[in-house]
């Protein structure tokens, strides 16, 4: 049985590193706290093609970065091979937290370019054909103003750069969105 990922990368349970780190991609969109953020596209999507509004929180004064899917998927598959290998100079009594003896790394996997919440939302209205009702709503509890990804990490150990542009990532999306839900 195949799973696809993305539009480029099909999983295969005899691949096990490609699907440890499927499943690890899946097991942190599933955590409630990073639903509204992880499904922000989709649940946009969705309510403006069916006439829903949007909440839009912060009075959409919000910053994020945005990554399509199949920059996450080369990324991950990128990062696949490039196993970790412990630090020699590493001391417990003056750690670097960023360097561990421990033979494991941690890359942010993003497009490192801020959008504006509204940018976004209109994108998305632009590639549905149809204009949002929006509900502004205040700040949610817990949540940031601005978040970015810090590549520099992932730059540097696989020279890898996510570079799919925001029009055209949400478009992709979009048709993706329209067929799957039958919408075309």
């Amino acid at each position: 049985m195949k799973r696809v990922i993305g539009s480029n990368l099909e999983c295969e349970p005899t691949n096990y590193k490609i699907l440890q780190h499927c499943r690890m991609i899946f097991k942190l969109c599933k955590k409630q706290d990073l639903t509204p953020f992880i499904l922000s596209p989709s649940l946009f999507t969705g309510a403006i093609l069916r006439g829903e509004p949007i909440n839009v929180f912060n009075e959409g004064k919000m910053k994020r970065d945005f990554t399509y899917i199949d920059d996450i998927v080369e990324g991950v598959v990128r990062v696949i091979d490039k196993v970790a290998e412990p630090n020699p100079d590493y001391d417990n009594n003056n750690s670097d937290p960023a360097t561990s003896f421990a033979p494991y790394r941690v890359y942010n996997i993003g497009n490192n370019d801020v959008v504006q919440l509204m940018d976004f939302i209109e994108t998305i209205e632009d590639a549905v054909g149809k204009k949002a009702e929006k509900k502004m709503m205040g700040m949610q509890d817990g949540d940031v103003v601005a978040t970015y990804a810090n590549i520099d990490a992932l730059v540097e150990a696989v020279g890898f750069k996510p570079a799919t542009p925001l029009k055209e990532g949400v478009q992709k999306f979009v048709d993706w969105y329209k067929e799957y839900h039958g919408y075309n």
